[in-house]
Order: structure tokens, then sequence, then C-alpha cells
């Protein structure tokens, strides 16, 4: 099992390194950055997340003709599908009744526009009245999640699930997470990077800059393991 390393041991390490007892506030700032810097270097296991909200028909909620919409995930970093689910499935364990396809905000705008060619006239449909055979979409806009088809009767009080990467937020002083566990390396080491702005000419800067590369190297491999190894645990 990995060492825990909580925030505070790595902010310690960091003001250790560079023997200065005046930068608490810069380096609480490194730390947040470098925490931002490796979540951006691939979509971490660590960030998988999944979010739901119930669904309402729009008949029910009296809103106006258009698009269904749900609010989106705040730190919503990348989608990975999204999904109807009857949570009373298999004897309440919960199961999955349809998926949706992601599309741009333009098509998903045409589709509801979509004109029946007997009547010429706009016709809206439903997830009540839209075929088996039929693609759903949806569409991420300002922060919204746009469904096609509206949400009909045969969905109230079903539920909207969301698997995505997320944006996670660094842990508190005493707090730890995956990329505290795992990535202590990185985190010092570009925590140091930041600082050599206030120590110009300090040969220890080329050093770190090595460093930080062989600890983003390990960690990428290490992610990339994590996925592939060890034994599978049924979730009960």
């Amino acid at each position: 099992m990995a060492e825990v390393n909580t925030r505070s041991d790595i902010e310690a390490e960091i003001a250790d390194t560079l023997n200065r007892t005046n930068l608490t506030t810069q380096v609480t700032r490194w730390f947040n950055r470098a925490h931002n810097s490796i979540q951006r270097l691939k979509d971490w296991r660590a960030q998988e997340l999944t979010q739901y909200e119930t669904l309402v028909s729009k008949m029910v909620q009296f809103k106006t003709t258009g698009t269904s919409i749900y609010c989106g995930p705040a730190n919503l970093k990348k989608p990975r599908l999204l999904y109807t689910w009857d949570p009373t499935a298999n004897n309440n364990k919960g199961g999955a009744i349809r998926f949706y396809a992601e599309t741009s905000i333009d098509t998903l705008r045409v589709k509801r526009n979509e004109t029946s060619p007997q009547i010429a006239v706009s016709v809206p449909i439903t997830s009540l009245t839209v075929g088996d055979d039929v693609t759903v979409y949806y569409a991420l806009w300002n922060g919204d999640i746009h469904l096609w088809p509206d949400v009909g009767s045969n969905l109230d009080g079903k539920q909207l699930r969301f698997d995505f990467y997320a944006w996670l937020d660094a842990p508190a002083g005493e707090g730890n997470d995956w990329f505290t566990t795992y990535c202590r390396d990185y985190l010092v080491y570009r925590s140091l990077r930041y600082a050599s702005l206030y120590i110009p000419g300090d040969p220890r800067i080329q050093e770190w800059k090595a460093a930080e590369e062989e600890a983003k190297r390990d960690v990428m491999n290490l992610d990339t393991d994590s996925q592939w190894s060890g034994e599978l645990v049924m979730r009960g």
C-alpha cells in the first residue's frame, strides 16, 4: 500500500527544500498550480465521476417548447457517457434505459425543429414517441446538458446519469487525494519550478526541472498500470 501523503507534508517538503520560512502563501499557491497542472496531463482514473439528476417531463414542468435542458456539472473536464437510468429496475439495483450520442448544439437545435413532411410544421418528438431505432442526442452548451428528444412522461422520476472526468479541487491542509498519495514527487518538483522566480540563478533549478520530467514519466506509467493490473473486485 502506498504511503499516504497529505498536502501539509508536501508543502513542508517544498519549504524545507527552499530553506525559506517567508513563502507560506506562495507555497500554497504553487501547490494549487501543480495540482491543476497534473490534472491537465491526461484524463486520470482519479477524475472519474458520475452525477445524476431526476428527470421530469416537459409537460409536467410547463416548459416552453424546446429541448429539455438540465444543469451540467460545474467541474466538468471531459464528458464520457450520458444515459437515462431506472433506479427501480432489477429489483431496485437499477439499470440503464437508453444511451445518448454526443453532438453539437447546432445539430441538436436543427433536430428540434425538424418538420413533418405531411403537415410541413414542426412536430415535437419526446422520449415517449421516439422509436427504439432512432439515435437520441445530447449537447453541452453554456454549462447545461441539452437533450433531444424532449423528456416525455415515460421518463418522469427516472434519472439522467452523466459519467465524466472532473476537475478536482486540491485537498485541504491535512487532507490527501490520489495525486498527493501517488504523485508526490511531481507535485513537489513542479511547485519548485514555480519557485524559480524567487531564486534566479540557483543551480538547483535545472535539477528540479529534470526531476519533474522524471516524475511525470513515472506517474503517467503508474496510471496506465493501475487500469490493467491487480485483482478484479465486484462492487456490492
